[in-house]
């Protein structure tokens, strides 16, 4: 539940130490409706990092210039094209550079 009351579904949460993670997870097409929906999502639940995992691209440039200048969202695009150490050699850089 959010602080404004409402409950959000949410595709992956961890909570360590009073650090709030929140991740969405895209397997189909990205709109950039799901994108202003995930952001509304990390605002109202005043999460400390969030993760926005997908297999494929962005619908448009301006949505990915939208989360690539905003420092509450680590973006992992292109996933379908991605071993797991590169997954998790993106998600630490998108850590370091949010810390």
């Amino acid at each position: 539940m959010g602080a404004s009351g409402i409950l959000h579904e949410i595709d992956v949460v961890a909570i360590k130490d009073g650090t709030l993670i929140v991740g969405e997870c895209k397997t189909g097409k990205v709109s950039r409706n799901d994108v202003f929906n995930f952001y509304t999502k990390i605002g109202d639940t005043k999460a400390h990092f969030s993760i926005f995992a997908f297999i494929g691209s962005f619908p448009d440039p301006q949505t990915r210039d939208f989360v690539k200048r905003n420092p509450a969202i680590i973006r992992l695009e292109n996933m379908g094209n991605m071993d797991a150490p590169e997954v998790l050699s993106e998600l630490k850089q998108g850590l370091q550079t949010k810390a």
